[in-house]
């Protein structure tokens, strides 16, 4: 897919979803729940639980399936399946890094230059694929927030 000016303005679409039934949903960790689609925006989904709540997420929080269907929903540009699985892999590896400082194998000037290193290696991927800012915005500051947090 050309990833040009137009597509990038598409991505500032905002659905709204009004009679959408349940459906079956999986974040990043597996984990399967059952909601109605109420909001998808370029970075983010809402939805209204079973229980009547309301719980907005990142989109990039969803699985690579559940993400391909609220996309669809609102007729969202896809971003590619290798861009989504560098993300995860990028993930894994921060919280690979974190556990080798935890547990005393690197120190933190190591740590934090593999931090570097990973978010670096996922703007390579960016730049090769040219996706619109707002998702790569997106998923990047996803990555620099697990950095700082795990």
């Amino acid at each position: 897919m050309n990833w040009g000016p137009k597509s990038a303005a598409v991505g500032f679409f905002l659905f709204a979803a009004t009679s959408h039934a349940q459906d079956c949903w999986t974040n990043t960790a597996g984990h399967a729940f059952i909601a109605t689609l109420v909001q998808v925006t370029d970075t983010s989904v809402t939805f209204e639980m079973e229980n009547g709540e309301t719980n907005s997420l990142t989109l990039t929080a969803l699985s690579p399936e559940s993400q391909r269907k609220a996309r669809g929903i609102a007729h969202l540009p896809e971003i590619p399946d290798v861009f989504l699985a560098t993300f995860n892999i990028c993930l894994k590896d921060l919280r690979r890094i974190e556990g080798l400082y935890r547990d005393g194998t690197i120190d933190i000037q190591e740590r934090n230059d593999a931090r570097s290193r990973i978010i670096d290696g996922f703007q390579s991927m960016y730049e090769k694929h040219q996706l619109p800012p707002g998702e790569y915005s997106a998923l990047k500051n996803r990555l620099i927030t697990a950095a700082q947090t795990l």
